[in-house]
């Protein structure tokens, strides 16, 4: 594990991430730290680089690089062991049961106080995960062990490669979750969108470009890989975004809502689920923006990639007019 008990108690080396207090022993809180970083970290470093990890946080002087990987690692594990274990932690487990921990002098949270405390511990948490798989995957020369590990494997030969990618075409708010949730479409949408675009030869042929990037043929075409995974990006990002509100009218983890300030006690902040007309307005427009993030994917192509889009087949029907008294026009 990336902490012990002596660097807990001694170095504070919590008060880095988040400012606990001293009375939060590294006893109670030691398990949910180690679960928490075998959930949510080592899947994504891989077994070599936590391996490495975890032995240059037992040296004095690990280096810049291992430091810096260190530091970024401890913050994303420490918030989300406090976003995961967040009621447990505030609870006292006997045999006679669970039971609340109170005080005479200090009180427990208003609800809406722990809603928002968990909701922070989350996003940093997502966050500084998002932050760590970035500045590996800019800086892997650096960390060999990482090009080893299914992140990076995955993330390189992938269309749509991050929550970036998404943000800059629909605002989701920086949530991990909704990522993930519309990573699952990806596939399906690749398949039936870019494959009717591209054509078959043409998208795997672009598959196997972003797993061996260095055998792109530049010198045929006009552009780079990066020029047209953006552009495939956009499209596959847009359809997604359409699916995901067909099937379930949400676009956020707790659905598509709109905000509104009602007094209600302690908090004033109320949120109403959007409303059907509401949703379908979003839906048109979302359609809207994915069947014009095909036709520039095929001018692009047309234009910048002729040598290989014009073997494309077009699925309408092709016929020669000439001499014919019945034509089709196109």
């Amino acid at each position: 594990m990336i902490f012990s008990e002596e660097k807990w108690k001694k170095g504070n080396e919590q008060d880095a991430n988040i400012p606990l207090s001293a009375s939060l022993s590294f006893t109670k809180v030691a398990p949910s730290l180690a679960n928490a970083q075998d959930m949510f970290l080592n899947p994504l470093l891989g077994s070599e680089l936590v391996a490495e990890l975890e032995s240059a946080y037992t040296q004095e002087n690990p280096g810049a690089a291992m430091t810096t990987l260190l530091k970024m690692s401890q913050n994303a594990v420490v918030n989300l062991t406090l976003w995961y274990y967040f009621d447990l932690l505030q609870m006292r487990v006997t045999d006679q049961g669970f039971h609340r921990q109170g005080s005479e002098d200090w009180q427990q949270p208003y609800k809406y106080q722990e809603d928002r405390i968990r909701e922070g511990f989350k996003l940093r948490g997502f966050n500084a995960l998002d932050g760590l798989l970035d500045y590996l995957y800019d800086n892997a020369d650096t960390y060999p062990a990482f090009k080893q590990s299914t992140a990076y494997t995955d993330k390189r030969g992938a269309v749509v490669r991050s929550k970036k990618d998404v943000e800059q075409l629909v605002y989701i708010g920086g949530s991990t979750l909704v990522f993930l949730r519309l990573r699952t479409e990806f596939p399906t949408i690749e398949e039936n969108r870019l494959v009717a675009v591209m054509g078959r030869t043409l998208y795997d042929l672009f598959r196997g470009w972003l797993s061996t990037p260095n055998t792109f043929p530049s010198e045929k075409c006009n552009c780079t890989l990066e020029d047209l995974r953006e552009r495939c990006a956009t499209v596959v990002v847009r359809h997604a975004v359409v699916r995901v509100i067909q099937q379930t009218g949400s676009l956020t983890d707790r659905g598509l809502y709109f905000g509104a300030t009602v007094a209600t006690g302690g908090n004033d902040n109320s949120s109403q689920p959007a409303s059907d007309m509401a949703i379908g307005d979003r839906l048109s427009l979302y359609k809207s923006d994915a069947s014009v993030a095909e036709d520039n994917l095929r001018r692009f192509l047309s234009r910048r990639m002729d040598a290989f889009f014009d073997n494309h087949t077009p699925h309408h029907i092709i016929r020669d007019n000439d001499g014919k008294q019945a034509f089709f026009a196109m």
